[in-house]
């Protein structure tokens, strides 16, 4: 099957990828044009000639046109990395260069690859700092979208902090994540993480909140291979 986006915003495209994940399954191959004069994904729709420039297809060979340049027209293929790598299409296919008009890859190895350092906010008034650590866990999930729900209801219940390698030196820590398995390219959507629960839920014991935290990664179909408390 075949379903097509058409709109010239790249972040509204990125949304619409965002809305129908669960559509999508594990993605073999994609094709993007940096031109929509190059591309051969032209249809007649609604008495309107319309070129598709970014094309995913799927392990169950379903295929997702999309008309928009994804950031090429003016700030970059931001769109277009965003959108891969919410995929777990993290290799390094110098979509950034300028030279590069025309990329296809196929044979293509997702990876929906978390890891998490959870702590817990305590605390109690605005300029009150207090900070539990709790556990680190590394996760895996067949699917993008299943990943993709973990992180959601986690920001319905606090607030993630992405770990990029630079900085890793801020985040009090951040060290533990260095024995985990992580893609080698990453440029959005980072691998490491840290979830902080709100003070809404201070009260919960530590305990409870590694139950609440493993029950919504298992309850996402998420398996869960290496746990270690944090003293």
């Amino acid at each position: 099957m075949i379903y097509k986006f058409y709109d010239v915003a790249p972040d509204t495209t990125l949304k619409y990828v965002e809305t129908i994940l669960p559509l999508i399954g594990n993605i073999t191959e994609f094709e993007v044009f940096r031109n929509k004069e190059d591309s051969p994904y032209v249809v007649r729709e609604e008495e309107e000639i319309k070129s598709y420039t970014f094309i995913l297809k799927d392990q169950k060979e379903d295929e997702f046109w999309f008309h928009t340049l994804c950031g090429y027209s003016g700030s970059g293929p931001n769109a277009t990395l965003k959108i891969l790598q919410l995929l777990g299409i993290k290799e390094d296919f110098h979509t950034c260069e300028e030279g590069n008009t025309h990329i296809k890859k196929r044979s293509l190895n997702p990876v929906h690859k978390l890891n998490l350092l959870v702590t817990q906010d305590k605390a109690k008034g605005y300029n009150d700092k207090d900070i539990d650590y709790n556990i680190v866990l590394s996760m895996d999930f067949k699917f993008a979208y299943q990943k993709h729900n973990v992180l959601k209801i986690l920001k319905d219940l606090g607030y993630i902090q992405h770990i990029i390698p630079e900085n890793k030196v801020l985040y009090k820590k951040s060290y533990l994540f260095d024995e985990l398995d992580k893609p080698k390219y990453e440029y959005y959507y980072y691998t490491d993480n840290i979830f902080t629960l709100s003070p809404a839920f201070r009260d919960l014991s530590k305990a409870q909140v590694q139950t609440l935290v493993k029950k919504i990664i298992t309850g996402n179909n998420g398996t869960i291979n290496y746990e270690a408390d944090i003293d």
